[in-house]
């Protein structure tokens, strides 16, 4: 527990949001684990993740805001502020 409070506060003195490393940690098992239970039922095929339609969806979802955030932080931002 100390050290996750180290790991909080040093979080919190460069800037870094404590929020999403808080849900990580709290739901970081389970996730594994369903992952796993995945992965041995498709017999360690990765297509169980892409196969449905609407898996495939949220995935390119997910992979599009990621991109749009890593674009509006460091390629669009710069720009504004000069």
């Amino acid at each position: 527990m100390l050290a996750i409070g180290a790991i909080a506060y040093l979080m919190r003195r460069i800037g870094v949001p404590v929020a999403p490393m808080v849900v990580a940690y709290i739901l970081g098992r389970q996730t594994e684990m369903a992952i796993r239970q995945s992965l041995h039922i498709s017999g360690g095929y990765l297509s169980i993740f892409v196969g449905d339609p609407l898996s495939l969806f949220f995935m390119a979802l997910m992979v599009l805001l990621s991109g749009w955030t890593l674009y509006n932080k460091y390629i669009r931002a710069p720009e504004l502020s000069d």
